[in-house]
Formats: structure tokens, sequence, C-alpha cells
């Protein structure tokens, strides 16, 4: 399969949110998947191949994909929006806490639309 078109800051908002929604789902449903794997799961399902991303997530793919001569999360869509904000934060860690972390994104993404 060919590489996935790089996508707009719109589009991986909209593939971040419905991914993480799906996991925060699976997680209050019980399940004791690793949350590595429920990504891997959703990726799958979504025609996207291992590796495709970089840490197999949208907001690190959009990062990667712009961030040219800085470094690391500079580009972070979550960190466009809130410059402290950090996916392994204590209080939304996205593979300890995948609910509060899909909540804090909610948050994020209300910020980010009120801005345009």
């Amino acid at each position: 399969m060919a590489k996935k078109k790089r996508l707009t800051l719109n589009e991986t908002w909209v593939l971040c949110l419905q991914m993480r929604k799906w996991v925060a789902t699976q997680r209050k449903k019980g399940s004791r998947v690793t949350i590595s794997n429920l990504i891997l799961r959703w990726l799958e399902k979504h025609r996207y191949q291992d590796g495709e991303l970089d840490s197999d997530c949208f907001f690190c793919e959009y990062d990667r994909q712009h961030r040219r001569q800085r470094g690391p999360c500079s580009f972070c869509p979550g960190v466009l929006v809130e410059p402290g904000f950090s996916c392994t934060d204590d209080d939304c860690d996205y593979e300890e806490r995948p609910i509060a972390f899909y909540a804090k994104l909610v948050e994020l993404n209300k910020k980010r639309k009120r801005r345009k």
C-alpha cells in the first residue's frame, strides 16, 4: 500500500479524535488490551500500515512532517493549541489514562475551534 497523503491540521485532529475516542470507549467497556495494541487495531481497521505514522500517532506524524529544524513536539497539534501540552502528563498520560487523554484532546479541540 502506498504512503498515505500528507494530512492537513484539521484532518489530523479529526483522525486523532476518532482513534482516541475508540480507544477510550474500549477501555470504558473493560478492555484489558494494552493501549498500544488498541491503537494498532484501530490503525489496521482503517488501513494504516505498521510504521506508517510516527509513533502510531497522528499528532506525532503531523509534527514529524512539519518540524524541519525545530525539536520534537514543536508542531504537535496539541502544543500548537496549548504550549504546555504533553501527551505524557500525569493527569492525562495517553497510555496510563486513555479516557482522561481523550477528554483533554476534546478540550483542546474546543479551544482550537474557538480560535478560528
